[in-house]
């Protein structure tokens, strides 16, 4: 260090690059766990959000036996819609335009309305899940008609924080039979913004009742499809008895709702060893999940904890978890039993 005329002390340039790289390095080591330590809080909050969303269905299953896989489809009125979502069971109505919501990507090229998707048309008053979350759904909103989606928004009423994951990073939806690629880059769209809720409600398990070849084996319980096995016609499901005496390991295992990247990896999940029918062609899926780590997901269970874990989601099973009834699997799924990952 020199000294200047004045005989004060003046730092070269060599050494205040010196001072610059040192920071620029301190930066670079810090940021990593800045941005976990960031993540973590989210994660955190997802929780707490799914361990809430876990005790309003425990109270919905002690009420009715069955939980609200979707909503109950009236027959007609402006309550009607074409498509069926894992987000209905609650949440509120999106506030965006048509073409908003054509820019986000939720309609996977489908080529529907958003006005078609039942989280357009079906009123936060009338999710059958609402009243347990919320004491008086004062968000509560009418159904967006063809020519409102058009139209500038005019529904002000925000969706609570409660159903809104902190990290949610895209709208996108899995189409039942269909394939779905999903690309793991994050969108400016969240799926709370356009679909109403963050979270998904497992309905992958019917498939469990399905065989392998409806058409030539038929249906291991009385005749219903995919969307009737659901309950969406009515109040009463196949839940029901999928649920009938389900507690102890089976209820700490079985996931109920799940953050909207584990609903899409999962849908091409199945039974170790099995390739085919009832699933689209294809492969099972391993995604990041919304916080960012391969193969690990918030998710809800039947007994009402939350837990940030990993999934391979390749399957309907794994350490801990299942989408499906607990095995031991019988009829013509008996035959995977002994298969492993």
């Amino acid at each position: 260090m020199r000294q200047g005329r004045s005989g004060r002390s003046a730092f070269t340039l060599i050494e205040l690059l010196v001072v610059v790289a040192i920071i620029a390095l301190l930066i670079s080591i810090l940021l990593p766990s800045l941005t976990q330590a960031r993540e973590q809080a989210k994660i955190v909050k997802c929780l707490s959000n799914l361990k809430s969303i876990a005790t309003a269905g425990v109270q919905y299953t002690l009420e009715f036996n069955d939980y609200p896989w979707g909503a109950p489809l009236p027959a007609t009125g402006p309550y009607t819609f074409q498509v069926y979502s894992e987000s209905v069971w609650a949440g509120g109505i999106p506030n965006l335009t048509q073409n908003e919501w054509q820019q986000s990507g939720s309609d996977l090229g489908a080529g529907f309305a958003a006005a078609d998707f039942d989280v357009y048309k079906t009123p936060p008053r009338m999710r059958p899940m609402n009243k347990y979350l919320s004491t008086s759904v004062t968000w509560d909103c009418e159904p967006r008609t063809a020519a409102q989606m058009n139209a500038p928004p005019t529904i002000p009423h925000e969706i609570p924080e409660f159903l809104r994951c902190p990290s949610d990073s895209h709208p996108y939806l899995p189409w039942v039979g269909e394939r779905n690629e999903l690309p793991e880059s994050d969108t400016t769209w969240e799926m709370w913004r356009t679909l109403g809720n963050s979270y998904c409600i497992n309905w992958y398990w019917p498939y469990y009742y399905q065989r392998s070849n409806p058409r030539t084996n038929g249906w291991e319980d009385p005749p219903m499809n995919f969307i009737n096995a659901l309950g969406l016609g009515s109040r009463k499901s196949l839940g029901s008895k999928m649920l009938k005496n389900k507690d102890g390991r089976f209820a700490a295992e079985f996931v109920i709702f799940m953050e909207g990247n584990a609903d899409f990896a999962l849908e091409a999940a199945k039974p170790p060893g099995h390739s085919g029918a009832p699933w689209a062609a294809g492969p099972g899926k391993n995604l990041l999940g919304w916080h960012k780590k391969l193969d690990k997901h918030a998710v809800a269970f039947l007994d009402g904890h939350a837990n940030y874990q990993t999934m391979d989601t390749r399957y309907v099973f794994g350490n801990s978890w299942t989408i499906w009834p607990n095995k031991q699997w019988t009829g013509f799924w008996a035959q995977y039993n002994d298969r492993v990952q």
